[in-house]
């Protein structure tokens, strides 16, 4: 009896191919120059945060962070940007924990979580969206 390897000839891809998911923020400034807008669930990495300018014409700061406090009653800050700037494809990445000053060492933000976007002192009743990619 002839018996062929016990391995694969090729070798097997087990990598996960885990489809990309995009969530769609629409964020409104109001007047007074303030918004607060909340995402639908993010779970998994935070791969780009992509910017739509939309009517956006004076300075505008978007800053996205996480909905629940981690730890100290603080919210994780994921990405901050004024919008007014230009419309822009952001990648947000996180300092790993222990790294020391100068060592360069990111990572990918892993969230579970909605992500809330908010504005102050930015153009008033004006609108941009945003779309936060992620797998």
């Amino acid at each position: 009896m002839t018996t062929g390897p016990l391995y694969p000839a090729n070798p097997i891809d087990k990598s996960v191919r885990l489809p990309v998911m995009v969530a769609e923020i629409d964020v409104s400034v109001a007047a007074n120059g303030v918004a607060s807008q909340v995402s639908t669930l993010i779970d998994g990495e935070i791969l780009k945060i992509v910017y739509d300018k939309g009517t956006v014409n004076a300075s505008t700061t978007a800053v996205t962070k996480t909905t629940t406090s981690l730890t100290d009653s603080v919210q994780e800050t994921i990405d901050t940007y004024d919008v007014n700037t230009a419309s822009m494809v952001r990648y947000p990445y996180a300092a790993i924990t222990g790294a020391a000053a100068g060592d360069n060492k990111w990572c990918k933000f892993a969230v579970r979580d909605t992500l809330t976007v908010t504005v102050t002192g930015g153009a008033a009743s004006k609108a941009f969206t945003m779309y936060v990619y992620y797998r």
